[in-house]
């Protein structure tokens, strides 16, 4: 779910996605269980006479550890090591049309 605010040249959004508990596995794998997790987002930018943007966010704001369902590391007939998904992650971007 989003709210975003656009009037042409600036925006911003604030973002929250969410995954239910996964509680089906393959257990001759060995596979586990994913609980549930939410993750919220904020991006901000501006546009300057229609050529030049600048924008950035942050990804994951409140740094939650979580772990998308079946994301392993893993050979994929043996059990494997859940890989999380990234920490907090912030970014900057600018482009410039001619």
């Amino acid at each position: 779910m989003a709210l975003k605010y656009d009037d042409g040249s600036m925006y911003g959004l604030v973002e929250t996605i969410y995954s239910a508990k996964q509680t089906k596995v393959d257990t001759d794998l060995k596979e586990q269980e994913t609980g549930s997790w939410v993750v919220f987002n904020v991006k901000a930018g501006y546009t300057y006479q229609k050529r030049l943007f600048i924008g950035g966010g942050v990804d994951n704001l409140f740094d939650k550890m979580y772990y998308s369902y079946l994301s392993y590391l893993r050979n994929p007939f043996r059990t494997g090591t859940k890989v999380p998904e990234p920490g907090r992650f912030i970014y900057l971007n600018a482009s410039y049309s001619f």
